[in-house]
């Protein structure tokens, strides 16, 4: 437990450095995305077999729906990523299971304990609240943190702990993520079959951060304004502490 809040810190420690961070990538912007009306859905779709939480994206997340219309927010606002994301999830009765491909054609993921690395991060909003939800967020190196999100995504309470579990495989051309999260880690709505959802990721590399939804760097990353999940059905009950 010490050496999971010791990495925890570390964690923290980065992360906050990262958001202070000034030093954006000096290459020319990318073209400017056309703004939609359309809301984006993610429908997540049931298993029998669950996938092998080992960091590599096997043949069993083909069965999976998959979103790759990423959207750059730092360093250049709504325009195209620098490199392509693609994410797939699946449920069984349990648990859901998120898995991340970060292609890297252009530079090689970093993972380092003691400067910027890439990372991922998948965000619910179990309660249908449009305000309050949990992160998940896992970088290169292996390091994981978690929390809770409150106030339209203005604030975070870093100190909650949950139960899941991921793994990474790095790759001179890509990061691939693999997460399991239980649904009695959560608190969530019963009979809710939508959820909120964000994605996102980072690119050490060149300071990028792109967004499954679009966020404005005036605005951050509002719980508001995040895409649905749709079809989510817990059969789980209960809570692990």
């Amino acid at each position: 437990m010490e050496v999971n809040h010791l990495l925890k810190a570390i964690a923290a420690a980065i992360l906050l450095n990262l958001l202070s961070c000034s030093a954006w990538a000096q290459e020319p912007a990318g073209e400017k995305i056309s703004a939609s009306t359309n809301p984006k859905v993610f429908s997540v779709r049931q298993v029998q077999t669950p996938p092998e939480i080992d960091g590599i994206i096997e043949d069993i997340w083909q069965q999976a729906d998959s979103v790759s219309d990423f959207v750059q927010s730092q360093p250049y606002e709504n325009t195209e990523p620098g490199e392509k994301t693609v994410v797939y999830m699946l449920q069984d009765q349990e648990n859901l299971y998120v898995a991340f491909r970060c292609h890297a054609v252009k530079n090689p993921p970093v993972a380092c304990f003691t400067k910027d690395e890439d990372y991922v991060i998948v965000k619910f909003d179990p309660f249908g609240s449009r305000t309050n939800g949990y992160f998940f967020l896992v970088f290169g190196s292996g390091i994981f943190w978690d929390g809770l999100i409150m106030d339209d995504g203005r604030s975070q309470d870093q100190s909650w702990e949950g139960v899941w579990y991921n793994a990474v495989k790095m790759y001179s051309d890509k990061m691939e993520v693999e997460m399991k999260i239980p649904f009695k880690t959560l608190r969530y709505k019963k009979g809710l079959g939508e959820w909120n959802i964000q994605f996102a990721r980072h690119i050490a590399t060149t300071f990028e951060d792109d967004y499954w939804t679009e966020v404005t760097q005036k605005d951050g990353d509002l719980v508001s304004r995040w895409g649905t999940a749709v079809n989510i059905n817990p059969k789980s009950s209960g809570y692990y502490f």
